[in-house]
This record gives C-alpha cells, sequence and structure tokens, in this order.
C-alpha cells in the first residue's frame, strides 16, 4: 500500500514538472520569437540557442531553421546557411523546403547565384503553384545575376500566373525589346572612338567625357600640324605624335568603359522594373 503510495506522488510530480517544463519551453520560445520580431537578433539567437542545447525532441528542426533565421538577419550568412542545412536534413517536407528557399535566399543576396542554382535544382518544386512560381522568381534571379538573360526570362516567365497576359506581356517586352538589357554596345563605343575621339563617350552618353576627348586630340593635332609648318614632320611626330597615340587610345579604352558602365547602369534600372512587376499582386494560377 505505501509502495504504491509512493508510486502516485512520483507520478504527480513527474507530471506536474513536466507540465510546468512545457510551459516554460514555450515561453522561452514565445520570448524569442517575440526579439526576432522587433529586430533584435542578439536576444533571439541567444535564447534559441539555449532551447537548442535543452532540445526537446520534435523541436530541434524548427529550432535550426530560427537560429538560421537570426544569423541571416543579422548578416552572418555562412552561419545561417549552415543552420538552414542542419534544418533540412531533420525537417518535415514543409520546414525543410521553408529551409531551402531561406538558403536560396541569402545566396542571392550574397550574389552567390551558381550556388543559388545548385540548391534549386536539388530541390523538387512543390505542387503548390504559389511555391513553384515563387521558386521559379528566385530562379530568374539567379539567371539575371549571372547575366543570362534568356534562362532569367523563361525563369522568370513561370513565376506569372499563365492567365496573367499584361505581365506577360511587359515581360517579353524588358527582356525581348527593351534596348537597356544590351546599351550600350562597348564594343562599338570603343570602335566608335577609334574612328572619331570622344564619339565613344557621346554613343554612351557621356557627353562631358566626349568633349574632352574630343578638344584634347583636336589640340594635339593642332600643336602637331603647328610644329611640321615651323619645323618639319618628323619634329612634329617626335614631339606630339607620343602624346597623341596615348590620349587617343586612353581615350578609345576609356569610352569602352563608360560604355560598360552605363549598360550595367540600364541593367540595374531594368531589374529594378522586373521586381515591380512582381511585386504588385497577381492572381494565383489554379495548375502548377
Amino acid at each position: 500500500m505505501m509502495l504504491r503510495r509512493i508510486c502516485t506522488v512520483l507520478l504527480i510530480s513527474f507530471l506536474t514538472a513536466s507540465a510546468a517544463w512545457s510551459q516554460n519551453w514555450q515561453q522561452t520560445q514565445d520570448f524569442a520569437q517575440a526579439a526576432l520580431d522587433r529586430g533584435d537578433f542578439k536576444t533571439a539567437l541567444l535564447t534559441f540557442q539555449r532551447l537548442a542545447f535543452f532540445n526537446q525532441g520534435g523541436n530541434k528542426a524548427l529550432i535550426n531553421f530560427q537560429i538560421a533565421r537570426c544569423y541571416h538577419l543579422g548578416g552572418k550568412l555562412d552561419l545561417a546557411a549552415r543552420y538552414y542545412d542542419n534544418c533540412f536534413y531533420i525537417a518535415d517536407d514543409s520546414l525543410a523546403q521553408q529551409a531551402v528557399i531561406g538558403k536560396i535566399g541569402l545566396l542571392l543576396s550574397g550574389r552567390r547565384f551558381n550556388e543559388a542554382l545548385a540548391e534549386l535544382y536539388s530541390l523538387e518544386f512543390s505542387t503548390a503553384p504559389r511555391d513553384t512560381q515563387r521558386l521559379a522568381f528566385f530562379e530568374g534571379l539567379a539567371h539575371f545575376g549571372n547575366m543570362d538573360f534568356n534562362e532569367a526570362h523563361l525563369a522568370f516567365s513561370k513565376a506569372l500566373p499563365k492567365e496573367d497576359t499584361l505581365a506577360r506581356n511587359e515581360l517579353n517586352y524588358f527582356f525581348l525589346e527593351d534596348k537597356r538589357l544590351h546599351s550600350p554596345n562597348p564594343k562599338l563605343a570603343h570602335t566608335l572612338s577609334f574612328i572619331v575621339p570622344g564619339m565613344g563617350q557621346f554613343y554612351a552618353g557621356d557627353v562631358k567625357n566626349g568633349l574632352n576627348s574630343l578638344a584634347l586630340s583636336a589640340g594635339l593635332v593642332a600643336i602637331a600640324v603647328n610644329i611640321a609648318a615651323t619645323y618639319s614632320l618628323f619634329d612634329a611626330g617626335l614631339a606630339v605624335v607620343p602624346w597623341l597615340q596615348r590620349y587617343y587610345l586612353g581615350g578609345t579604352e576609356k569610352a569602352k568603359i563608360i560604355a560598360e558602365r552605363k549598360r550595367l547602369e540600364n541593367r540595374a534600372a531594368l531589374y529594378n522594373d522586373v521586381l515591380e512587376l512582381f511585386s504588385t499582386p497577381r492572381p494565383s494560377s489554379s495548375g502548377s
């Protein structure tokens, strides 16, 4: 009889302690989540790490995911990637996909586009249309970052609902007709400045440097003509041609660099327009 009472007391004590532990665990997790939501990543990280240390079975994958988010939002991308991987290997399908998507997002933000594509291609697309479209959107971002615009166009097209013809037409215009994607042409700018000093800069939209290059080359030619008239062609060549060659050839290279920089600016503007296209709420498609 006494033994039965002792067992009963121990059982009640165990259940009470378990309930208190569970409540304390949930309170700690809520505290960590609140810190993360308000942007206090340090507090959130320390609290989630404490929860991970006192791991409670089924919460392990979720805690790893939250630690990854803390590192991700705090800018520590390599550590975030490690914990996203930890979560992926032990989580169920839904949370595992969130972990991969989180890792892809941080790889894109770190301009590690090939790694992002590798993660994408290793992940089976969800049957939910919204998830499929989101992954296709990430694929488009990665291809655009790699300057593979044909693949980016195809991926972005998959990210739009099939019935949204207006958005699709706008996307097609950006990639097939918008001249910002491929202009100005650096090789053409180089050739134009080789023919006429400053012309490549004018073509690239840099009027100031174009005028400087043209004026400098014209001034050197005028000096060469004056020396040739006063002394001889040999003296003119000896005195001016090295300088003319330096600034003339330097101007052609500068025109190429200016065109490359301008084309990057144009592509960045087009990229922002593509992002704006996707920022507008779109109707959900009925099939994947």
